[in-house]
């Protein structure tokens, strides 16, 4: 997105100053945070973000404000919240709206597949409820079995632990609500204030404002799904601040980092060296399981591991090391 970016800046007439993260930087900075967020993470955008704290501490600034939260009471993400919106267009007989709007977000990145277990969630929740982690199961025996010991696989969390969303709310409401209270929303803002933090950054979040908040959960879904646009109220009302490149662009880029690409890659040695037998995750692994598993996926085979699943072992393993006995990286 660096041309919208540039584009943007050019519009406001404000100075750009560019980070250009690599699979070796990021490597680099994530020991110092594994003790920064102090808990393992959910993937390394969190050591991204500190990099542009700290560039931001480096320029001067002691304040930024940052967009979290647009997306999550906006409906942002095609590929999490077109579906839901289809599903309910759907069910409630609004075929007309249906047919018009599955066209109209075509090519932004959801799928047909979602959209029918969303049908179904919306119909039979407990049903579906029950069936996910059976599923789940099925896939890790497909792969090999999991790779947690015995005792700690028996009281992996499920669904059940995240809170019901309030009566009155849509579908799409309560997607929202579950990202905005319990999911994707908590998980970014400790991330968040606590990289800030440790810069000396203060990260102000105006789409959190309370009122902007009850206000946007108040909107008809169709203010924020509409035409094949996310976040549609949004849109209409930067139309005339906004280069129109901007407001009109469809595709929704998330912030991430292509680090399944460097496991195999430039993380190889690191992952090798950090996930040998003699790890401080090792006691909670199903070595034999994990280690061929792991062997299997660096030579290539894909399904043999999952790339997210190696990650949060990483993960795991780089906090224990910061707080280990000996640790140095404060």
């Amino acid at each position: 997105e660096e041309a919208e970016v540039d584009a943007m800046s050019a519009h406001l007439g404000v100075a750009c100053h560019k980070l250009y993260p690599t699979a070796e930087t990021i490597a680099d900075t994530l020991p110092a945070l594994a003790y920064q967020l102090d808990e393992p993470f959910f993937d390394p955008v969190a050591s991204v973000q500190s990099m542009l704290m700290q560039q931001a501490r480096a320029h001067g600034a002691k304040v930024v404000l940052n967009g979290h939260g647009s997306d999550e009471i906006l409906a942002g993400y095609h590929r999490r919240f077109v579906p839901v919106r289809l599903a309910h267009l759907l069910w409630s007989g609004r075929a007309r709206d249906f047919y018009r709007e599955q066209r109209a977000f075509g090519g932004t990145g959801w799928t047909w597949p979602e959209v029918f277990r969303q049908a179904l969630t919306q119909v039979a929740p407990d049903a579906v409820g029950l069936a996910l982690p059976h599923a789940q199961r099925l896939k890790e025996t497909l792969r090999g079995g999991s790779v947690l010991v015995e005792w700690l696989d028996d009281r992996r969390p499920d669904e059940s632990h995240f809170p019901t969303p309030p009566p009155g709310l849509t579908p799409l409401g309560a997607a929202l609500w579950l990202q905005f209270s319990s999911r994707n929303v908590p998980r970014w803002l400790r991330m968040e204030d606590r990289v800030s933090m440790a810069w000396g950054v203060e990260s102000r979040l105006p789409f959190f404002d309370y009122r902007l908040v009850e206000f946007a959960f108040a909107l008809p879904d169709d203010l924020k799904l509409r035409d094949g646009y996310s976040k549609h109220i949004l849109r209409e009302a930067m139309r005339d601040l906004v280069p129109a490149r901007l407001v009109d662009a469809r595709v929704k880029r998330q912030f991430l980092t292509p680090f399944t690409r460097w496991l195999r890659g430039p993380w190889r040695a690191m992952i090798v060296d950090l996930l040998s037998t003699g790890s401080e995750v090792a006691p909670f692994l199903n070595q034999a399981s994990f280690q061929g598993r792991l062997r299997s996926f660096m030579a290539g085979t894909d399904r043999s591991l999952d790339p997210n699943l190696l990650w949060r072992v990483l993960s795991v393993e780089l906090w224990m090391r910061a707080f280990s006995a000996g640790a140095s990286t404060r």
